[in-house]
């Protein structure tokens, strides 16, 4: 029986050029033993599929201008000084490379690999010989996340993985020195996901607000006396459930007036910082208890979606002052 693979025990951050990443946990799969120079520190990695077609310059360059065009995470700095791992070239076994890919490959300070694998294509790390994703972290500098979440299922095998996510984990980081960034959401690569009939929402990043529940993690409702009493949830909230099904990537969970009351921010609030305003100079009353979720949508072009709850055409106000409607 083969060994189980060890999940990292803890989370690494990455620096490459101006941006951080997370290295996630979760093994997604065991480099082959005959891997050039296994690393002791991260390394920047890029998985390209060819589908039978010969490695060549042109096409290594055609991958890498469409991933820029559909992602946020992959970078060109995961070009340099890694690997490339390029899957069912057609050439795969004949151990010759035209010579301008060898020369970008020397230049770059690049290994190559082949795989006959199905890897989805984007950007990873490699640690040792395993390969990890790479999730970015932007900064929440409106301050509109009560806290951002990671799937918790890093001993979950390949096979066994699926979108619904059973428990999530909170996520902190103190990556950004910017004291208005005391949050940072990770999010992974777009190029990760492929959208299909039951997956009609794959790899769409999700912001719900805090008065919905996520497992493994404190509903907070704005009320810090509320979080401490009832803790964490151990269940999902029906709908958002049901997007995680359909392949929803939830990342974060969004401030709101305590209770989804009449508390309006900024002077009204109590237990917490309430999210700066996406318009203008920020210092715009943000309104009311959707707030945090309209100034995601305001200011975070990262994410996709941003679920939240209304009551007295609250919402309407609340996306009116980020110039959203």
């Amino acid at each position: 029986m083969a060994a189980k693979l060890q999940p990292l025990a803890q989370r690494l951050i990455v620096q490459l050029g101006s941006i951080h990443y997370l290295v996630r946990n979760r093994i997604e799969f065991e480099l082959p033993g005959n891997t050039p120079s296994p690393v002791t520190s991260p390394a920047p990695a890029v998985i390209i599929t060819l589908d039978s077609t010969p490695i060549s310059l042109a096409a290594i360059h055609e991958k890498f201008t469409q991933f820029k065009a559909a992602d946020d995470v992959y970078s060109d700095a995961f070009n340099t000084g890694g690997y490339l791992i390029v899957q069912h070239p057609c050439n795969q076994f004949t151990g010759t490379l035209p010579t301008d890919v060898k020369e970008y490959l020397n230049g770059s300070s690049t290994k190559l690999l082949t795989l006959d694998e199905t890897l989805p294509e984007g950007p990873y790390f490699v640690l040792g010989n395993h390969l990890h994703q790479a999730w970015r972290l932007h900064p929440d500098v409106l301050s509109a996340f009560a806290v951002a979440v990671l799937p918790d299922d890093v001993n979950a095998s390949s096979m066994s993985r699926s979108h619904s996510v059973e428990k999530y984990q909170a996520f902190q980081n103190a990556a950004f020195t910017d004291a208005a960034a005391a949050v940072s959401v990770p999010v992974p690569s777009r190029l990760y996901y492929q959208k299909t009939s039951e997956q009609p929402f794959a790899g769409l990043r999700v912001a719900i607000k805090d008065n919905m529940h996520l497992a493994g993690i404190v509903t907070g409702l704005g009320s810090r006396a509320y979080a401490e009493l009832y803790g964490k949830k151990d269940v999902t909230s029906q709908y958002v459930s049901s997007l995680e099904k359909k392949g929803a990537v939830i990342v974060g969970k969004t401030k709101l007036s305590a209770f989804a009351g009449s508390e309006v921010p900024p002077n009204q609030c109590i237990d917490y910082f309430p999210p700066w305003n996406a318009r203008g100079d920020g210092y715009q009353g943000p309104s009311g208890s959707s707030s945090g979720a309209a100034a995601v949508m305001g200011g975070y072009p990262w994410i996709d979606v941003s679920l939240c709850t209304d009551s007295k055409n609250r919402l309407i106000s609340d996306f009116l002052r980020a110039d959203i409607l």
